[in-house]
């Protein structure tokens, strides 16, 4: 397979602008992108199902709802500390994938990493042993 150069991809982009316009262009990338961060990544989808089981919530519970229930920030805070932490995802990576701030996905990872140091117990601390050993056998497969 060729590898394109900048200039024939530059060529397709002005194509698909004049074909289906700049939202449907943007709309376009940013949808390419996140299928191949959720659906290319078996990193991503594995951390995800397990969220979503750990919860008892689906992806799209945990993603696209605005709600400020406790269980669900708790799922999107794991899911954005373990892409970064254990599989090292970029925080601008993770951002497009769970659809929010860098800088709020940045507090996210700061906040689980700063309470997994801590010495004392804590809410968390049950869930990252939990997740330790699951992503060290699929890290392991």
């Amino acid at each position: 397979m060729r590898t394109a150069n900048p200039n024939d991809i530059f060529v397709e982009l002005v194509k698909t602008v004049e074909a289906i316009g700049v939202d449907g262009t943007a709309n376009a990338l940013k949808t390419a992108r996140y299928e191949k961060l959720t659906l290319g990544d078996k990193k991503v989808e594995f951390i995800v199902k397990l969220t979503s089981n750990y919860f008892k919530m689906s992806l799209d519970d945990i993603i696209s709802s605005k709600s400020k229930v406790g269980n669900r920030v708790h799922a999107l805070k794991l899911i954005c500390y373990y892409l970064n932490s254990a599989f090292g995802f970029q925080i601008v990576e993770i951002s497009s994938l769970v659809k929010r701030d860098k800088g709020l996905v940045s507090r996210y990872c700061k906040e689980l990493n700063a309470i997994k140091s801590e010495k004392q117990s804590h809410f968390f601390h049950k869930i990252f042993k939990t997740y330790d050993i699951a992503i060290t056998e699929f890290q392991l497969q």
